[in-house]
């Protein structure tokens, strides 16, 4: 079997492995595997998918980017371009290519491969071709994946209406203070969890603390919300470094 038969194989074996890729990390992976055909010893694909933070990029596999590779990558701007610098070794060569970006959602490819891999014209065809194909797969799950967070935070945002009505509608009611703080308890255990919580008044002279909510999942201690408690007593507390940091030191009661 001729090469050029042995690398239309490969190709279509790759495309196959691209599109049965779920996500990024499985993309990853099916793009290692490839790659080391070609003469690839070490790979990493980073891509971010959250439309307003370009900080929450992900990696597989899992590592920081740094040196040399940080400096290659800070160069890419535009999809397709590709910075290589050749190892102190020269035996090998340190790449990165972005592969795609829009808006703040991008995906790039870190890499080390063998110098003499870069030499032939053959495998450097191929090279270029699987880097093109990766970038199509890449564009298209980021599409993806960008929905699938979008959805998420709607989601979250309906969510979050709907315990702000419910707040209100806990707020206006004529239950006792006991019953409607309870219930504000169970709205917020359904946003997040919340099983052990607490709402406090803060009062400024005398610095006291009252809690006129408590409950906590591994402390039966049973509170007196008329009872006020010298904060002194949490001079070292998560609760008055809040307080503190809230500005409250200038009211007279919150």
């Amino acid at each position: 079997m001729s090469e050029l038969s042995l690398g239309v194989r490969d190709s279509e074996s790759f495309v196959r492995a691209l599109l049965g890729s779920r996500d990024m990390s499985e993309l990853a992976r099916a793009a290692s595997g490839h790659l080391s055909g070609l003469g690839c010893q070490w790979t990493q694909l980073v891509w971010n998918s959250e439309r307003d933070d370009e900080s929450t990029s992900q990696a597989w596999p899992p590592g920081i980017v740094a040196g040399v590779m940080a400096s290659l990558l800070a160069r890419c701007r535009q999809p397709g371009d590709k910075f290589e610098q050749v190892g102190t070794d020269g035996g090998s060569v340190k790449g990165a290519c972005l592969l795609s970006r829009t808006a703040h959602i991008s995906a790039s490819l870190l890499y080390r491969r063998s110098s003499g891999s870069t030499e032939r014209d053959s495998d450097d065809s191929a090279w270029s071709r699987a880097l093109n194909l990766l970038a199509l797969r890449c564009e298209s799950l980021l599409q993806t994946e960008q929905l699938r967070v979008d959805v998420k935070r709607l989601a979250r945002a309906e969510r979050v209406q709907a315990a702000l009505f419910a707040i209100s509608d806990c707020a206006s009611s004529s239950r006792d203070t006991t019953d409607a703080l309870r219930e504000l308890h169970q709205i917020v255990g359904r946003l997040m969890y919340a099983k052990n919580f607490f709402i406090v008044r803060y009062t400024v002279e005398p610095e006291t603390i009252r809690f006129l909510y408590f409950a906590d999942s591994s402390d039966a201690t049973t509170v007196n919300p008329g009872e006020a408690i010298d904060a002194s007593h949490f001079a070292n507390s998560l609760t008055l470094a809040c307080l503190a940091q809230r500005g409250l030191a200038g009211r007279t009661d919150d």
